[in-house]
């Protein structure tokens, strides 16, 4: 299991978003430049609590709620197929689709 799977895993079982998750997702994008998630969670952007905070190269195209299961669905289009991601909050969902798409193009 790779750390960006690890990531997306802990991401899909949030119940919301956090500063550790925010960290953990800044070290991801900087390998090296934090030298641990606790110090990069004072500098991270609010990734997994604010839907104005994106990833690089994040491309979400369409969003829904789903009101029976109370999960959110994003759709991270690409130029060969859509990767859909499923979280608690629409921020989650959102990371979660551009997190799976970068690992799908690695």
């Amino acid at each position: 299991m790779t750390d960006l799977t690890a990531l997306i895993e802990r991401l899909e079982a949030a119940e919301e978003g956090s500063r550790e998750l925010d960290g953990e997702i800044a070290v991801m994008l900087k390998p090296g430049f934090y030298p641990s998630s606790d110090i990069a969670e004072k500098g991270a952007a609010p990734y997994t609590t604010s839907l104005d905070t994106k990833l690089p190269l994040e491309n979400i195209r369409h969003v829904g709620h789903d009101h029976e299961s109370r999960n959110w669905m994003a759709a991270h289009v690409g130029p060969k197929n859509t990767i859909w991601g499923i979280g608690k909050t629409e921020p989650l969902a959102r990371r979660i689709a551009a997190l799976r798409a970068r690992r799908e193009s690695d």
